[in-house]
């Protein structure tokens, strides 16, 4: 292994066990931990009470194993290639990018609680 394969392993097992912390931290919080996240942590009280926070901590707690688990994917084939951290890191951009959203409703719509 190459000084840049020991680089992308060792980034991507840190990212991974902080994304893995994160999740185990939804994990244990379960509905709570939804207000954890960005956007929905800004919403009033009143707003947040019409929102199924079971479900996007739930949500959430699987996005982040699922991250972890590229990361992980991604050291451990650093030690065949680094190319394959990098892949790992571009994976996990696009799965980023396709879960943003700029607006809160937006974000949050699909765990509206009906009634």
């Amino acid at each position: 292994m190459n000084e840049i394969a020991i680089c992308m392993c060792i980034v991507c097992a840190l990212v991974g066990m902080c994304i893995f912390l994160l999740a185990v931290v939804f994990h244990i919080g379960k509905g709570n931990a939804a207000d954890l996240l960005a956007g929905f942590n800004s919403l009033p009280k009143a707003r947040r009470a019409q929102y199924d926070k079971t479900r996007i901590s739930r949500d959430a707690r699987n996005q982040f194993y699922l991250w972890a688990g590229i990361f992980a994917a991604g050291a451990l084939g650093a030690i065949l290639h680094w190319g394959i951290a990098v892949a790992a890191c571009v994976v996990w951009v696009v799965l980023l990018i396709r879960g943003f959203r700029l607006d809160v409703e937006t974000a949050y719509e699909s765990y509206r609680l009906q009634g």
